[in-house]
């Protein structure tokens, strides 16, 4: 199903009917496929259903399904569906990251700089404030 909800929203050797697509991606979502629910939760997340879109890329990522481990993350990060959750994202990107997908990787390194950046800042701060 997932293969032909596809070719349906790329108008691949069928005619385009994105509507024929999302059925058909939430039928296998529904069945537990992985690379279904990531697809679903990409197109509602761009529709503007973020809590469609957390629902169904959690339950991908809780399979396993790496991409969908990254895409969580990013979503925990930004507070898009959830509320925002650094420890949550680096959980998930970290699952990610030790499968060698190259995003989380760089997500997670991005993540340990800025935090180094803000404990300087603070620590600036407080010397500051102490002077």
């Amino acid at each position: 199903m997932t293969q032909l909800g596809d070719m349906y929203m790329n108008g691949d050797g069928v005619k385009w009917n994105k509507k024929k697509a999302m059925q058909l991606f939430r039928a296998a979502a529904e069945n537990d496929n992985a690379i279904a629910q990531a697809k679903l939760a990409i197109y509602l997340c761009e529709e503007g259903d973020l809590a469609g879109s957390v629902s169904f890329v959690t339950r991908s990522a809780e399979q396993g399904f790496t991409v969908a481990e990254h895409f969580l993350g990013r979503r925990i990060e930004d507070g898009e569906g959830v509320e925002v959750d650094l420890d949550e994202a680096r959980r998930w990107y970290a699952r990610a990251a030790a499968k060698g997908y190259e995003p989380s990787i760089n997500a997670l390194a991005r993540l340990d700089r800025e935090a180094r950046e803000a404990e300087s800042e603070r620590v600036a701060a407080d010397l500051l404030r102490d002077a």
